[in-house]
């Protein structure tokens, strides 16, 4: 299947995505900012590397390093979404690592690996609320906050890329969602913490259906 970059592989989502990629026969290199791999251990075909996503020179160099077939940007500034964070503060590193970063990817594409693949987070916060009946890529989308603007803006570099460069790149939207890898002030804790079990005290996660979206991101290469 050939190397893969996951950006973000301490979160929830890039776990997630590199557990499940690491199911099939793909070698992963996995970024994160923390000194160590959060959730993914002792893996044959996985390494990780910690790194500073908003230093455009480290994206760049881990880039030509790993040379990857398929870039997955799951990394992300961003605030708890129940708990009235500001993204004010932390604009400049959200700029840098939601926008500049994928910048970078796209720009390894064009000049390096034309028929790499780059796969973006985006997220539903580029649709104006209250969300209701039927959403898709067509339902209007603006600026609500910093952190859509960020995505909004990642869209276009991906939509731009495209049109002049031939780089293909895919925008998910993600809705909210939640789990045991999040921290406890995160929507679904904040909102019902009688139902949710504390980060401090594990119990199991009951099985249930998931996205699947790993069948679709194939069938878009």
């Amino acid at each position: 299947m050939g190397r893969a970059l996951v950006l973000g592989v301490n979160g929830q989502d890039g776990s997630y995505l590199a557990q499940a990629l690491l199911k099939r026969s793909d070698y992963l290199v996995g970024v994160g900012r923390q000194a160590n791999s959060r959730y993914v251990h002792e893996h044959r075909r996985f390494t990780y590397v910690a790194a500073d996503l908003t230093d455009e020179r480290q994206v760049d160099a881990l880039l030509q390093t790993v040379a990857p077939v398929r870039i997955y940007h799951f990394a992300a500034v961003h605030g708890p979404t129940a708990s009235g964070f500001t993204y004010e503060p932390v604009f400049a590193d959200m700029l840098s690592v939601n926008v500049a970063a994928l910048h970078v990817a796209l720009e390894y594409a064009r000049r390096c690996k034309p028929d790499a693949r780059i796969f973006y987070a985006g997220s539903s916060k580029v649709f104006p609320g209250p969300l209701a009946g039927h959403i898709d890529e067509s339902t209007c989308m603006q600026v609500s906050c910093l952190y859509s603007l960020g995505k909004l803006a990642a869209r276009d570099l991906m939509r731009l890329y495209l049109q002049d460069h031939a780089i293909r790149a895919t925008n998910l939207i993600l809705f909210n969602h939640d789990s045991p890898r999040r921290p406890p002030d995160y929507l679904l804790p904040h909102a019902c913490p009688d139902h949710c079990p504390r980060q401090d005290r594990p119990s199991p996660c009951p099985a249930g259906p998931h996205l699947g979206f790993l069948g679709r991101l194939e069938r878009g290469r």
